[in-house]
Formats: structure tokens, sequence, C-alpha cells
């Protein structure tokens, strides 16, 4: 596996098959605003294939035992600005974007988990009401620990030594890491819409951008392969057994060691490739992505969750967005056809993946940041205005549950043809799909399931009609909720081998 790993970094990297250059736009130290994200062209990227290594599918199943794949976003609990509040009527806008998870991103200062910070009571009552009001709204919640300190708590600015103190155990730093952790493990515990914990975002990120490896500047770690080996996956390890003593069923996410910021560059990715096969159960590899590149990305990544055993979510995707990429139309083309070229790509291969951030833009408007990767614009915690260019992206139709086996799914955003390739299998609750038909289905839509042709006129006026059913199959299994967008199936009829649902715009031809 680790050969194989070096000869696709080694392809991609140094052969560019005739492509234009690439301006690449990173989630640090970015361009000059005269620089504009330039995509790919999707004939040059060579295909991608699925590695030894990888867990058998589907990865993920609910309580209900349907295949559940995950499609969320991150939601902050603050800013530079300061706390984030989030209204109900902010939840209630989530129900119509075909999500089924919110990952609520934690500060380690603010859990008191640094030396010198405080666990203060306030903190945890708004992250209960954040997993309730997700709860009431049907998403599931993972929790991000990040080292970030934005509200000032501790020491604002994310450095290499903080790093080299948790690694370290400098100061018990490390011990109160865990035992933060092991308070949030037992605190939800008993919360089954509470389905894992992504242990620590970005690892070896600082502030800006890390300018020098950790090994580089501490000589305990002394190279690479010593510090991922008696360090980095270790100390996963030690937090994994913690929580698993407490709440076996729950899922842990691991990220990679992160890059420099001259060889995220170098790259194209954040993320490093891992020295280990990580031995424990319930564990999925989380790594983010930004790029333009996502063939290159998804090869890559796929070969490091085959390398740890492990299943993949990508835990946070999709370039910053700047002033010039919400003003500019061309910036934007570029932009969405990137976007939708990733998308489609991760869903053909049945990718669960988690968007930053559910939030408006206060600190793009405020100056302190000069990008953003905020769905909505406005100062407002998401309830302004939609960046169209990408949510449009990210609320495309897809299997959010289905009872048996999802393999494969496309949505053609030129036709918008969308198909479903699944083994239908028993479950306790009814499959879910998200058809926005108010998004992208505006003159209605068809269903065609074997020889069954159902419509949906536009709004959704009247529910699901049948237009053709020679077979007379059972057409009450099926149902349209408008609130959520989704199409209800409580039992697949007449069909038990692998088979495809479509749908296509339009109630005629």
């Amino acid at each position: 596996m680790r050969t194989g790993m070096v000869m696709v970094m080694v392809l991609f990297g140094g052969i560019h098959m005739g492509r234009a250059e690439e301006t690449r736009v990173p989630d640090f130290d970015p361009p000059p605003p005269t620089m504009k994200l330039t995509a790919e062209p999707s004939e040059d990227w060579p295909e991608v294939v699925a590695p030894e290594g990888l867990p058998a599918r589907p990865w993920f199943r609910d309580e209900h035992g349907r295949h559940f794949i995950p499609n969320g976003f991150v939601v902050n609990t603050e800013d530079v600005t300061g706390d984030y509040t989030y209204p109900e009527s902010s939840y209630a806008r989530t129900r119509a974007y075909g999500f089924n998870v919110q990952v609520i991103r934690l500060g380690l200062t603010r859990l008191g988990g640094f030396p010198g910070s405080e666990l203060k009571q306030s903190y945890l009552d708004k992250i209960d009401r954040m997993v309730r009001l997700g709860k009431e709204n049907g998403l599931k919640t993972i929790f991000k620990l990040t080292l970030y300190d934005l509200t000032g708590e501790v020491y604002t600015d994310l450095t290499e030594d903080h790093w080299a103190a948790l690694f370290l155990n400098r100061d018990g730093l490390q011990d109160r890491y865990v035992d933060a952790w092991a308070m949030m493990f037992e605190r939800y515990a008993d919360e089954p819409a509470v389905w894992g914990y992504d242990l620590l975002n970005e690892p070896l990120a600082a502030t800006g951008g890390a300018r020098k490896n950790i090994w580089e500047v501490y000589e305990d770690f002394k190279d690479n392969e010593h510090f991922q080996t008696e360090y980095f996956w270790p100390l996963y390890e030690r937090v994994i057994d913690r929580l698993h003593s407490i709440s076996p069923e729950k899922w842990a996410l691991v990220q990679s060691w992160h890059y420099t910021v001259a060889n995220h560059r170098k790259t194209g990715l954040p993320s490093g490739y891992p020295l280990t096969n990580l031995d424990r159960e319930r564990v999925v590899y989380a790594p983010h992505y930004y790029g333009a590149k996502p063939n290159y990305a998804l090869q890559t990544y796929l070969n490091h969750a085959g390398e740890l055993g492990l299943p993949v979510i990508i835990g946070e995707y999709g370039p910053p967005t700047f002033p010039n990429t919400d003003e500019d139309l061309e910036t934007q083309l570029v932009y969405e056809l990137n976007f939708m070229r990733t998308v489609n790509l991760f869903d053909r291969f049945g990718i669960g993946m988690l968007k930053a951030w559910w939030s408006g833009s206060r600190d793009l408007e405020n100056g302190v940041f000069n990008r953003t990767w905020a769905m909505f614009h406005g100062p407002s915690h998401a309830l302004g205005p939609e960046r169209k260019y990408v949510v449009d992206v990210m609320c495309r139709p897809r299997p959010i549950y289905i009872a048996g086996v999802a393999h494969t799914w496309h949505y053609d955003f030129a036709t918008r043809e969308f198909t479903l390739d699944f083994t239908p299998g028993p479950a306790s609750a009814p499959s879910e799909i998200y058809l926005p038909l108010d998004r992208h289905y505006e003159d209605g839509l068809r269903i065609f399931y074997h020889d069954l042709v159902m419509k949906l006129d536009p709004g959704g006026k009247g529910g699901l009609s049948v237009l053709e059913n020679p077979a007379k199959m059972k057409t009450r299994a099926f149902s349209w909720d408008k609130a959520t967008q989704r199409l209800y199936v409580k039992t697949w009829p007449g069909v038990k081998e692998r088979t495809s649902l479509k749908v296509l715009p339009g109630v005629q031809d």
C-alpha cells in the first residue's frame, strides 16, 4: 500500500498531461483579489480506483438498519467576532436542504481543556441546545474539537508550540485534552442523536498556516515517521479507547497530520500520508478537501483510508469564497463548475460529505478575514441570502437513508437527470431520497422505478400521482414530503436484486 501511494503522488505531481496552468485557492494565505480559481478540464483527470484495505460497504447503518450516507454541514459555536447563537428558525431552515448531519465545532479552551482556560456551564448549555435543535430537525450530531482559540480565552494565535505541548503532554495538556473529551463522551453517552466525535481538527495547522514541520523544531519528534508512530497516532488510540470504554457504539473520526503551507501548496492537499494501521473499531477517516483536483484528492484519500483500514467521510470540503467570487459572475461559474465536478465524483464513490459552514459571513463583512466558507451572506447566523453558486450544488438530489445498500448515485447538473443504483433490503424505517423540487425541478419531475412511473407537479401540488404501472406495484409505498423535499419509500416493491431509480425533469416530454 505505501509503495502504491508514493507512485500516485509522483504521477500526479510530476505529469501535467497537457493541462492549463492551475491557480489553486487554498484555505490559507489567499491569492490576490485579481486571481481567480481555475478548474482543470475533466477529460484530463485520471480515473480513481478503490484500493485494497477499505472496509466492505455499506460503511454506516443507522438505528433502523438503513444505509446512512452522511450529508451535512459544520456549524460554529463562535468566530473571531464572538459567540454564535443560532435561533430556532435557523435550524428549521435546514429541513429543506437535504441534510442529515450537523458537525458542531468546539474549542478546547472553551471546554476548559487548556491550562488557564475554564469550562463554563453556559457553553455546555449552548451545545445541548444545538444538539436538541438538530435532533428536532432530523440531524445527527458529530462534535469536532479544534485547538483554535478564536475568542482569545488563552492564546488567540495557534502555533507549533501548542501542538508540541499536546503531543509531549507538557503541563499535562494531553491529559486535559483526553479528560475534556471524556466529559463530552459521558455527557452524550445516552443521546442517540450524537453519532460521533471528530477528535482533532486539522492537526498541526497553525494560525495563518504552519510554516515549519514540528519534527524539525522539536527534537523529541526526530522525524516524520517517529512523530507519527510514537506520538501522533498513539494519541488517537488513547482517546478512542477512552471513547469506546464509555460509548462503544459511537464513531471516532480522525484526520491525518496537516502539511505546512509550502507543502500544502505543493500537493494541493492539507493532509499528509499516514504511516500506520489504526487497529480500532468504529473509526472513520475524515480528511478535508478545498481544492480543484478532486480525482487526485479522492484517490489519495482512498489510499490513506486503505492504509488505515477505515471508511471515509470528507470532514470539510469546498474552496473558500472571496469578495470577487460573490461579485463576479465569471468567477462564480468557474467555482461552481469545479464544485459540481467534485461532488459528482464523491457521489459516484458513495462518499459522505460535510460542508463548512452553516453560518453568515460577519467576519468577512467586518473585514476580519478576506474569505469565508459560509453558505450565507450577511451578519446573521444562517438567516441571510444563500450563496446560490455554493448552495445549489450542495443541495442536489441524493440518497439520505436507504433500506438496503446505495452503491452509487449521480445528478447531472446539465440535464437534471438523477440516477440511484442500489440493492433493496430490510429496515425498520422508510428509505429517504432528497429530491429538491423547489430548487432543481421547478417544472415538476417524474420518477421511474422499473415499469412504475410517477410524477410530481410543479410545487408538489397534489403529491405523487401515477402515470404508468403495468405491473400493478404497490404505489402506497411511495410518498412525498414538501417540507423536507424528500421521497419516502416504506418498502421497495417487487424487487430484491440490485436495481435503479431514475428522476427526470418535467411532468412529460
